[in-house]
C-alpha cells in the first residue's frame, strides 16, 4: 500500500475521531466541522449523516440518542436512514 494512501487514511482517522468528539459535545458543531472538513456534504444529507454516526466508533451512543429524540423533521430522517444500516434479515434469521 503506498504511503500516501497511509497517511491519507490516517488523516481521514483523525478528521472523524475529532469531528466525533465534537459530536459528542455538541451535534451541530461536530456536523459543522465535518462539514468544513467536506466529509459531510452542505448542506447536510440524512443518508451520510446516518453511515457518519453508524460507522464512526468514537461517537458516544448515548448522545446518538439523543439526537435521535429530539422532535426535528431532518432528526428523524436521519433515524430512518440509521435504521436500513443495519442487516435486520441476518439478525432475524439468526434467532431462528
Amino acid at each position: 500500500m503506498p504511503i500516501e494512501t497511509l497517511q491519507e487514511q490516517k488523516q481521514l482517522k483523525n478528521i472523524l475521531m475529532a469531528g466525533a468528539e465534537s459530536f459528542n459535545k455538541d451535534p451541530k458543531e461536530g456536523f459543522q466541522y465535518l462539514q468544513e472538513k467536506k466529509i459531510l456534504a452542505t448542506p447536510l444529507e440524512p443518508d451520510s449523516v446516518a453511515e457518519f454516526l453508524r460507522r464512526t466508533t468514537f461517537v458516544n451512543k448515548k448522545v446518538i440518542g439523543e439526537y435521535f429524540g429530539k422532535d426535528k423533521d431532518f432528526n428523524q430522517l436521519v433515524v430512518k436512514h440509521y435504521c436500513k444500516t443495519f442487516d435486520w434479515k441476518a439478525s432475524m434469521s439468526s434467532q431462528q
